[in-house]
C-alpha cells in the first residue's frame, strides 16, 4: 500500500489511522454509486460481507482498519478480498498470541472472501 498522510481541518492523520473515513450521507453516497453505476452498467451490482467476520478482521491485534481489494474468484467473478492492516499500513498476515501453555505462537491473519455479490437490486436507493 502507498502509505502517506491525510490532512483534516482537525489534525495530520496517517493514512492507516483507526480514525480515517467519514460519514458522506445518503445523497453524496447515492451521487457517487449512480455516477459509477451509469458510467460503468457492466459492473452495476454490490457485494456482502457479514458482521461477524469483519470483527473477526478488526480483533486482529494492531489492526486499524481493512483493506480491501478488487480480485476475480475461480470462475473468474469480480470479488472483494478483506485482509487486517496495521496503524503502519502493513497487511496483518500473521501476528503473534500467547498460547495456552505461556508459548508464543504464530497465526496466520485473515484474508477473507466468500462474501455474496449481489445483482443490482429492483429498489436502487441510489436512484431517489
Amino acid at each position: 500500500m502507498n502509505k502517506t498522510t491525510l490532512k483534516t481541518p482537525e489534525n495530520e492523520l496517517s493514512a492507516f489511522s483507526a480514525k480515517v473515513g467519514e460519514h458522506i450521507g445518503a445523497e453524496a453516497g447515492a451521487k457517487m454509486v449512480k455516477t459509477y453505476f451509469d458510467a460503468h452498467p457492466d459492473q452495476a451490482y454490490g457485494h456482502f460481507v457479514g458482521r461477524e467476520i469483519i470483527e473477526k478482521i478488526l480483533d486482529q491485534p494492531g489492526c486499524a482498519g481493512l483493506g480491501i481489494y478488487p480480485a476475480y474468484n475461480d470462475a473468474r467473478v469480480r470479488q472483494l478480498v478483506f485482509v487486517g492492516v496495521d496503524g503502519e499500513g502493513n497487511e496483518i498476515l500473521k501476528y503473534s498470541v500467547i498460547g495456552d501453555n505461556g508459548t508464543i505462537q504464530v497465526q496466520d491473519g485473515l484474508v477473507v472472501d466468500r462474501i455474496i455479490t449481489t445483482d443490482v437490486p429492483t429498489y436502487n436507493w441510489w436512484d431517489d
